[in-house]
């Protein structure tokens, strides 16, 4: 019987990540706003030259 559970990184960050539920749905966002969070979104700190 295999285990049910096999990490691995890009699997989990493809279907669970910011990118992947990002591009279903602006309710991120929102849901972010709400929350109060400094950052919205990820690129917000990507790039800092």
């Amino acid at each position: 019987m295999q285990p049910t559970y096999n990490p691995n990184k890009r699997k989990r960050l493809r279907t669970h990540g910011f990118r992947a539920r990002i591009k279903h749905s602006l309710n991120v966002i929102k849901a972010r706003r709400l929350k109060g969070r400094k950052r919205l979104t990820v690129s917000d700190t990507a790039h800092k030259y």
